[in-house]
């Protein structure tokens, strides 16, 4: 899939859609999030309950369902228990985990920036 980031506007053009359903009337591209563009299908019939994320280590698994749920629900509550909003930065301090994503995506979410800090990592990586 080929996909094209343009810088600040965060407009997304994937080559799997149609054009008609990624331009508008004018041609433009149609702005949208990254992580509204990813979770956008999230809760369809047809994949909601299918597995998003599998963790080998642990044997742990997260629906589509999940991960759209868990990641709306970390952006709440970073806009509204710890007021983040646009143009904040948000340091992530974690190894790679099943939450990661639905951690990184909920930051995204917020409009705010993130920066990772996985603390396993050794000094060559």
């Amino acid at each position: 899939m080929t996909q094209y980031l343009k810088y600040r506007a965060f407009s997304v053009l994937s080559s799997t859609r149609s054009m008609p359903e990624v331009l508008g009337d004018s041609g433009a591209l149609k702005r949208q999030s990254v992580p509204r563009f990813l979770l956008k299908d999230f809760l369809k019939d047809d994949v909601r309950s299918k597995i998003a994320i599998y963790d080998g280590t642990n044997r742990i698994s997260k629906t589509y369902e999940e991960v759209y749920k868990d990641c709306y629900s970390v952006a709440y509550n970073l806009r509204y228990t710890h007021n983040i909003k646009a143009n904040n930065v948000v340091g992530l301090m974690a190894p790679t985990h099943i939450n990661y994503l639905s951690a990184w995506l909920g930051i995204s979410l917020t409009g705010a920036a993130s920066t990772t800090i996985n603390p396993i990592y050794t000094a060559e990586e």
